[in-house]
């Protein structure tokens, strides 16, 4: 199926703007965060070392498909989308002790916006 043109362009604002969210949440909660060793670590690696709904996320978030079929979901259901979520501790060693962690579905949620009361 041929894509629209002004999909490509909604695309490209929206994985700038949670792009953008991200590197500054993530430079909030970490002194010295830099997104371009982030995406290199993530890269080295690999999908084996990364917790799957992390892994799942971030790369849905970076997919045109998805990010068109939410879109076309949106916009058949005449409702707006919200993204929603809650601080959590970030990580930065191995789960070796058996400490329990959130799951990432339990923390970030996307969901049509509902009207207010």
């Amino acid at each position: 199926e041929e894509n629209k043109l002004v999909y490509t362009d909604l695309f490209q604002k929206y994985s700038d703007l949670i792009e953008g969210t991200l590197e500054t949440k993530l430079k909030e909660a970490i002194p010295g965060f830099s997104m371009e060793s982030f995406t290199e670590e993530l890269a080295k690696r690999g999908q084996e070392e990364v917790d799957d709904a992390v892994f799942d996320l971030l790369v849905s978030l970076g997919d045109f498909d998805s990010f068109k079929q939410t879109m076309l979901d949106a916009k058949a259901s005449t409702t707006s989308l919200e993204v929603a979520g809650q601080s959590a501790k970030i990580y930065k060693d191995e789960d070796d002790e058996g400490e329990e962690r959130p799951d990432l579905e339990d923390l970030l949620k996307v969901a049509p916006v509902s009207p207010k009361a």
